[in-house]
């Protein structure tokens, strides 16, 4: 397989969140970039409760 430009290859990115369907995400994604010719991302969030809120809010 070619390998793509620099800056130019697809970007998959996949959300894990350890839900059943995020868990099987990053098998998906692998697949599917080396199917393009791409680069995979994993991305996950974290939000911080309330009493950690160093504003005072």
């Amino acid at each position: 397989m070619n390998q793509p430009t620099p800056g130019t290859a697809p970007r998959i990115v996949v959300g894990v969140d350890g839900s059943p369907a995020s868990k099987r995400a990053p098998a998906w994604g692998s697949y599917t970039a080396s199917a393009m010719g791409g680069v995979l991302e994993a991305v996950t969030a974290w939000q911080s409760p309330p009493f950690l809120d160093r504003r005072g809010g």
